[in-house]
């Protein structure tokens, strides 16, 4: 805006200089969400270039963190070069609670027996395994409990948009899910098992 052009290389720099500065903020932050009982990961793909050691072309991750004191929720971003199940497992060493993922293989290790952690899964990701169903099952396929799972999970939605639209806040949202979710998943139970 004021006419000084700082290359991309330079701001890159600058904010990883600033990020190395932060990491006692982060490690404050993380024992903070680690004072809820419920959080969420997930990893993304960022290109990282002139990254030492690496092609410009290689993948890299940027993992997102949140969770809290549900009056409180933070979010923290990680970057690593590697998607393994190591990077999640000190990403959440230490925590006690429920961890809500995406499908993806790496975080099995939250199954593991003795583990203090409850898995719980994404029901988005959950839901698209479903619709693929109905996809490839063409147009000559019979209603069957794939569209009763689908038709319980539309609902779960329209629970949560409804919560959205009444304003509620993490606690009152608690209490409206264990009224109008609860039953809903208590059903789509029964149709899976």
């Amino acid at each position: 805006r004021d006419g000084f052009h700082l290359s991309r290389q330079t701001m890159s720099r600058l904010a990883q200089m600033v990020g190395e500065k932060m990491e006692k903020l982060w490690d404050m932050l993380r024992e903070v969400i680690f004072q809820g009982k419920y959080l969420q990961i997930d990893e993304t793909t960022v290109q990282v270039m002139r990254e030492d050691g690496r092609k410009n072309t290689s993948k890299s991750y940027t993992w997102v963190i949140r969770g809290g004191p549900p009056e409180t929720p933070i979010t923290l971003f990680y970057y690593d070069p590697s998607r393994s199940s190591e990077v999640a497992e000190r990403l959440l060493k230490g925590f006690r609670g429920v961890v809500q993922t995406d499908g993806y293989e790496g975080y099995s290790f939250l199954d593991r027996k003795g583990s203090p952690s409850i898995h719980a899964g994404c029901l988005a990701h959950a839901r698209r395994k479903f619709v693929d169903i109905i996809k490839a099952a063409g147009k000559t396929r019979k209603p069957g409990y794939t569209d009763q799972i689908l038709s319980l999970i539309n609902r779960l939605y329209k629970v949560e948009r409804d919560a959205t639209a009444a304003g509620l806040d993490e606690i009152q949202r608690l209490d409206w899910r264990r009224k109008y979710s609860k039953p809903l998943m208590d059903q789509l139970y029964l149709i899976l098992t």
